[in-house]
Formats: C-alpha cells, sequence, structure tokens
C-alpha cells in the first residue's frame, strides 16, 4: 500500500480536485484505491455525491475496527472514508489506523487548508505529498509551510503540481526546496461542469486536457510506485 497525501497550507489551489481525480485515474488502471477525506469542510465528500455520513474519518481514526462500516463505494469506482464538520475535534489518528487501511493499493488523503491538529500526522502516513500551486505567492508559500512543518531532516517527497504558468520569480524561491513533477495540469471549465454534477471531469469528460493530464500524473505515480 501506498499512501499520497495532498497538501498545501494555502486554501482554494485545487487540492479536492486534484484528490478526487488520481483518485479516479488510479481505479481507472484497475488499482484498488481508497480516498479519505481528512478536511472538516468536506469538499471531497461532497464532491463524490454523499451527504450527512452516519460514520466519517472523526468516528473511525481512533476505532479503526468501524472502517468497513464508514467506506463508501463512489460511482468514480474509488472507495472513500467520508467527512464532516464534526472532524475538526479529531485531535488524534489512532497507531493502528494504517493497518487497518493496509487492504488497498493505494490511498489518497485530501488534507484541509491551515495549520491544524492532525497535519503532522497525516504527514507521518504518507510517502509522497503533492502540494499544488496555482501561479500566485500564497499558494507557493502554502507549500513552503509543508516544508516547515516536516523538518529539515525529514526523506519524505513534497512534490509541486502545477495548474498554471508560476513566475520566474516564484521558482526561484521553491525550486531548491521542493521538487517538481513534470506533468503540468491544465484545469479548464470542464472540471466545474463535472463538479456540478458530483461525477469527477475524467468520468464526465474523459477526453479533456484536465483528464489526459491527470491520468498521465498517476501513471507516473504508479509507475514510482511500482504498483503498474
Amino acid at each position: 500500500m501506498k499512501i499520497i497525501l495532498i497538501a498545501n497550507l494555502a486554501g482554494g489551489v485545487g487540492k479536492t480536485t486534484l484528490a478526487h481525480s488520481i483518485a479516479t485515474a488510479a481505479s481507472e488502471y484497475g488499482k484498488k484505491t481508497l480516498a479519505i477525506d481528512a478536511d472538516p469542510d468536506a469538499s471531497l465528500t461532497f464532491l463524490a455525491g454523499i451527504e450527512n455520513p452516519r460514520l466519517t474519518l472523526a468516528e473511525v481514526a481512533n476505532e479503526p475496527g468501524k472502517n468497513e462500516a464508514a467506506i463508501v463505494k463512489t460511482i468514480d469506482r474509488f472507495s472513500l472514508i467520508p467527512s464532516a464538520s464534526r472532524l475538526i475535534e479529531l485531535e488524534r489518528i489512532s497507531d493502528k489506523f494504517k493497518e487497518a487501511i493496509s487492504g488497498y493499493e493505494l490511498v489518497i488523503i485530501d488534507s484541509p487548508s491551515g495549520p491544524n491538529r492532525i497535519l503532522p500526522q497525516l504527514l507521518s502516513l504518507a510517502d509522497r505529498v503533492l502540494a499544488p500551486v496555482d501561479g500566485s505567492m500564497l499558494s507557493i508559500r502554502g507549500a513552503l509551510h509543508i516544508r516547515r512543518f516536516l523538518g529539515s531532516e525529514s526523506k519524505l517527497r513534497i512534490n509541486l503540481i502545477t495548474n498554471k504558468k508560476v513566475n520566474d520569480f516564484g521558482l526561484n524561491q521553491i525550486k531548491s526546496d521542493l521538487d517538481f513533477v513534470e506533468t503540468e495540469i491544465r484545469f479548464d471549465e470542464k472540471v466545474h461542469l463535472a463538479q456540478f454534477a458530483n461525477r469527477s471531469v475524467l468520468t464526465t469528460y474523459p477526453d479533456s486536457d484536465f483528464a489526459s493530464d491527470v491520468r498521465e500524473l498517476t501513471y507516473s505515480l504508479l509507475e514510482d510506485f511500482s504498483l503498474i
């Protein structure tokens, strides 16, 4: 099992869209995929078409035995541990949680924006961190804060995913601290149209530039993890 954490302390940079899309693409490639909504805002849960779930990460984080009852199969074919606003009260995740989700080949965690109590534990679970940036200095700053959360001695890789051209000044600020992935994600209006239908754009508009880019990124990640 490999775990990817989607993280950036800045909000509005596309974390949830990326988590939803990678989970869909991995499922298309035949991988047993679990997405975890670790954001009290529950945006990933909403995009998956789930409202007011009875069990969420808030209930299963410290009682992993409830995982089976909490996990929902989405219309985009990946499994999901949903979230709700009560997740904001979560202070820790059980040491047994990783073992409890080990039946999946790939796990995608959508993290909340801003500093929070469980972010260090989410980072400790991850094999890779993907930090989407949109070209603004706020998004770059949010990605650098993740690096500082980890500390200089951490060997965990943080990869930046660009969805717009990052200016040269921004690049010079971060290229010595963080890695870039080769694939740039081309966002377009089809992403929002798909979200209105509570579907992944990969399912609704499979031939879009965005869908093509996410599939390329996901395939690269699966190759890196020797899952394909």
